[in-house]
């Protein structure tokens, strides 16, 4: 599983940049639309708080799939290439 301090700060830097992506990320990393829906409800009215909510939710939640290289995948899979790379 991922941990540490500078993977929230990538986190943090990841909801700034994927503001248009955000649900097919979470999709691609297996947050239901009914969870993705009520991280949203949870954060109305602040993007970056809802995305970083939904990393956290993966994180939590994904068990032994919540690892770099799926994460990387969900980013590739969503059209952020340039981003994923950052992982690899």
């Amino acid at each position: 599983m991922l941990l540490g301090e500078s993977l929230h700060r990538f986190f943090q830097a990841l909801s700034e940049e994927i503001t248009g992506e955000w649900k097919a990320v979470g999709r691609n990393l297996n947050v239901t639309d009914a969870q993705l829906h009520q991280i949203e409800i949870d954060n109305a009215g602040n993007i970056k708080e809802t995305i970083y909510a939904m990393f956290l939710h993966w994180l939590q939640h994904g068990g032994t799939s919540a690892t770099r290289s799926t994460l990387s995948s969900a980013l590739k899979d969503a059209g952020r290439t340039d981003l994923a790379s950052d992982l690899d």
